[in-house]
């Protein structure tokens, strides 16, 4: 019979195998993140066309404006696919609401994108 000893360090910490997986965990998230938002950094959202009106329909029962749209409708909105707008949701660039299993984006957020851009 043998035995096989295994020891972890990170940062000169040992540690439990656990321990270590969420050290690892945490780091890849990290780096996801970053790896994440620096390719939406070189991107650049297109720049708002004029003629075409992408504030959202007034509701003709209210005669107002909804406080949030769904995805697919914000992505439209801002000229973007809606793909993107997720990543962009994703790394936090974007406020996002999330109710039950819907994820809104507020009108205001997505006016303050079209007026200053992503930093």
């Amino acid at each position: 019979m043998f035995s096989v000893e295994v020891t972890f360090k990170v940062d000169g910490r040992s540690l439990t195998m656990d321990g270590f997986v969420q050290a690892l965990l945490g780091e890849m998230q990290r780096a996801a993140r970053a790896g994440s938002h620096e390719a939406l950094q070189l991107r650049k959202l297109p720049a708002p066309n004029p003629e075409v009106s992408r504030s959202p329909d007034l509701d003709p029962k209210q005669g107002t404006r909804p406080l949030a749209v769904g995805l697919r409708e914000a992505a439209n909105m801002i000229g973007v696919c809606k793909l993107t707008l997720e990543a962009y949701v994703g790394v936090g660039d974007i406020r996002a609401i999330r109710i039950g299993r819907r994820v809104l984006i507020p009108i205001k957020s997505l006016e303050k994108v079209m007026r200053e851009g992503l930093k």
